[in-house]
């Protein structure tokens, strides 16, 4: 399978766990080749987290001293975010795997998760312009943001139950154990680079 099927079948996969379609994990490209080819997805979805940050530049940016990022430092932060983001969850759950029962599904889920980090980017990058157009334009901006929020939210924790193939309170711990790492490497990287 070429890289552009396996995206597309990648992408695909993410989409059907995302509405929750029967069957939809079966659909995740599996293996340890179309594991580490994932990891590719990132390089797809670079260009819409790149709209994102360029619509967020000269956003307050909540650092622990009080710092706020010039825009050029603020790009560095926000791209070394991402790819520690990327490989930190898949880190974390390929050193936890024997102990959370999830040693044969593991990778299955990073698939889905990267394939679908692609929508995600595409999701951010679409209302990215809203929040900095005044009046209720920007109002709903906010609004929208937090809908992605939720739909991302939603996201894992249906790619968690399906992927990886357990309980309801094991999907829960995989969504806040992703979001805890999003939000430490958020404020770890913006620590880092000051102005």
């Amino acid at each position: 399978m070429t890289f552009l099927a396996e995206a597309r079948a990648g992408i695909r996969a993410a989409w059907l766990l995302f509405i929750d379609r029967p069957g939809a994990a079966e659909e995740v490209p599996q293996g340890r080749s179309a594991f580490l080819r994932s990891f590719a997805a990132f390089f797809l979805a670079l260009p819409f987290y790149a709209v994102e940050i360029a619509f967020r530049q000269g956003d307050a940016v909540a650092i622990p001293g009080g710092v706020i990022l010039a825009a050029e430092t603020e790009w560095v932060s926000r791209i070394v975010a991402l790819a520690l983001g990327w490989i930190a969850l898949p880190l974390v759950l390929g050193i936890l795997r024997k102990p959370l029962g999830i040693a044969a599904t593991w990778e299955r889920f990073v698939v889905a998760r990267n394939w679908g980090s692609v929508l995600v980017a595409v999701a951010y990058a679409a209302i990215a312009p809203f929040p900095t157009v005044g009046g209720s334009l920007g109002e709903i901006g906010g609004i929208l943001s937090l809908a992605v929020l939720f739909l991302v939210v939603r996201f894992l924790y249906v790619a968690a139950r399906r992927a990886l193939g357990v309980g309801v309170v094991a999907a829960a711990a995989v969504v806040l154990l992703a979001l805890v790492l999003g939000w430490v490497i958020d404020a770890a990287t913006s620590g880092l680079i000051r102005v």
